[in-house]
């Protein structure tokens, strides 16, 4: 049984009854939500080290990295990363942990700052410069592996050359938490409800849409965040609570259209 979902002009007020939805089940042990948590965990202790990384801690967060992915439907049949080995991802650890990217990573601390206009603009452009970075890393290790099947006369089940926006979305979500995951479900939230927020990572206002949404909705999500803190000791990102609320939005109107399809049958 799904619930009545109220369709909202521009910076709509965040439901706290369909956010709950998704979030109580963060709460089950062995749930595959749980998988996002020690991925975003496992990330934000490795970067309050500041320090460069040894090999052991990249194969760690790598494999934390490819779990996470694989429970949030990025190792499904058709997908580029279901053909490759978790340590695939270490080069993807390191472009993250860079510390030109600390604004990023430090974003949940100090979001009142982005109320000024110049400072979203250059927040916006590190979030460019990260996405085009991290997109150019896929792309170069992805070529590697693909000479490697050809050094070994091996099969190239591989058809895409590139990974995909939800796929650096969700990365993105699961390790700085600075954006939410990009999914059709995420997506069919943002159209459904009608806010102003940007509909693709490709973007160039994403960062500040994001932004000023969560300024309408600040205390909401606030003090969900505290709530959360106080039940499972995690400060959960700002950016995790939007991705939740409206990924829940697009799954319950993807549940009333099947229900109406399903009718005639």
């Amino acid at each position: 049984m799904t619930s009545t979902i109220r369709k909202s002009n521009g910076l709509n007020e965040l439901d706290p009854k369909i956010l709950e939805k998704f979030l109580k089940y963060s709460k089950v042990k062995y749930h595959r939500y749980q998988s996002w948590k020690h991925c975003y965990l496992h990330f934000q202790n490795l970067h309050k080290k500041k320090t460069e990384i040894t090999k052991d801690e990249c194969d760690l967060a790598s494999l934390n990295l490819a779990m996470y992915l694989a429970s949030w439907g990025m190792f499904r049949g058709s997908t580029i990363s279901l053909q490759l080995d978790y340590k695939f991802y270490c080069p993807i650890v390191k472009v993250l942990l860079n510390e030109n990217y600390n604004e990023l990573w430090n974003l949940n601390t100090e979001i009142e700052k982005y109320k000024n206009g110049d400072k979203v603009k250059n927040i916006q452009y590190t979030f460019v410069k990260l996405r085009d970075e991290l997109n150019g890393k896929l792309e170069k290790c992805l070529s590697d592996y693909k000479e490697n099947l050809k050094k070994y006369m091996c099969e190239d089940t591989i058809k895409s050359e590139n990974f995909t926006s939800t796929f650096i979305s969700k990365v993105l979500l699961g390790t700085i938490g600075c954006i939410p995951a990009y999914d059709n479900y995420f997506k069919k939230g943002l159209v459904f409800q009608e806010v102003k927020i940007a509909k693709s990572i490709k973007n160039k206002n994403l960062l500040s849409s994001l932004i000023e949404y969560y300024y309408v909705n600040k205390n909401l999500i606030n003090n969900k965040i505290k709530d959360l803190y106080k039940e499972e000791k995690i400060r959960y990102p700002i950016m995790k609570i939007i991705d939740s609320y409206f990924w829940q939005v697009g799954y319950e109107q993807y549940l009333k259209n099947q229900a109406e399809k399903n009718k005639g049958f």
